[in-house]
């Protein structure tokens, strides 16, 4: 087991209280995480990250009274870039996420999903990667295929390294694995991802995945 210090730091932001406790005690149920505060609205939380800087994780709802959550993950991602971000909400339809998503949040979760898919969003997200289920993945790209301004707007143009690049990043595989299949280091996977995602405006590898099989990449 892990030393209670050494385990990854999470935070709760809710306006519904009895919501807000029955999650933090679920998160701590699981007993790999460090709850470190739950708080009501944004002027709570911008106080308490004042002494938590080192947050590891930050559970978001969507829709609050003072400040929405679009609003805060932009804010966070602003603000503390190195605090991942993960919505849960009962809003979970695909313009929702989508607009979660592209504000900073890096994974989504509904309220209404089972402990376990929880733990799974929570693991994933801190291990680097985004997080959406199927369900909530099919609404996501239905909403961003709808949409006019979602991606940068005019041609693309990818070099052939890019490309390889984005057909990798739209697999299961980790950075680091797509680093061995380009023969190449890390931070150089890290270069292309910083580059194509700048050109077409995204955010995330499930919006890269959707913009690839969108323009017939994959």
């Amino acid at each position: 087991m892990l030393n209670k210090s050494r385990k990854p730091t999470i935070a709760l932001i809710d306006d519904h209280s009895i919501v807000r406790k029955a999650v933090v005690n679920l998160v701590e149920a699981f007993n790999e995480f460090n709850v470190v505060f739950d708080v009501e609205n944004f002027e709570d939380l911008k106080q308490m990250l004042k002494t938590n800087r080192n947050l590891s994780l930050l559970l978001m709802d969507i829709r609050m009274p003072d400040k929405s959550g679009f609003e805060i993950a932009a804010w966070m991602k602003q603000n503390f870039p190195m605090i991942k971000v993960l919505a849960l909400s009962s809003e979970s339809d695909g313009f929702s996420i989508a607009k979660v998503m592209r504000s900073g949040a890096k994974g989504f979760v509904s309220k209404s999903a089972s402990p376990a898919e929880l733990l799974l969003a929570i693991r994933t997200v801190l291990g680097g990667d985004a997080y959406l289920n199927q369900v909530d993945f099919n609404a996501f790209s239905s909403a961003i295929q709808n949409s006019t301004d979602y991606f940068s707007q005019g041609k693309v143009e990818f070099s052939p390294k890019e490309t390889e690049f984005v057909r990798w990043a739209c697999t299961s595989l980790s950075y680091n694995d797509i680093a061995d299949k380009m023969f190449i280091s890390s931070n150089s996977v890290g270069d292309y991802r910083n580059a194509v995602f700048s050109k077409i405006g995204v955010h995330t590898r499930q919006e890269l995945a959707v913009y690839a099989a969108t323009n017939h990449i994959l």
